[in-house]
C-alpha cells in the first residue's frame, strides 16, 4: 500500500503536479505503482496531460510501456 495524503495522493501523483521528472523516475524505479488514483478520481498521467506535461506523459508511457506497476 503506497502512502497518501488527504486528497488521496499518491507520491508519483504529488510530483506530477509539482513537475518533477526526476523524482518521478526514483519512484518508479523504486516500484510506485502508475494505477493510483486520488478523491478526484486523477492518476499521475491524468494530471500530466491536464497540466500540458509532455514530458512527464513521455516518461509515464515509457514506463508503462516497459513493465512499471499499474
Amino acid at each position: 500500500t503506497e502512502v497518501r495524503d488527504k486528497f488521496g495522493r499518491t507520491p508519483l501523483i504529488v510530483a506530477t503536479i509539482y513537475g518533477h521528472p526526476e523524482v518521478i523516475q526514483v519512484l518508479l524505479v523504486g516500484g510506485a505503482s502508475m494505477g493510483g488514483k486520488d478523491v478526484n478520481n486523477m492518476t499521475a498521467y491524468s494530471y500530466a496531460r491536464v497540466l500540458d506535461r509532455t514530458d512527464i506523459m513521455q516518461l509515464l508511457r515509457y514506463a508503462r510501456h516497459h513493465g512499471a506497476r499499474r
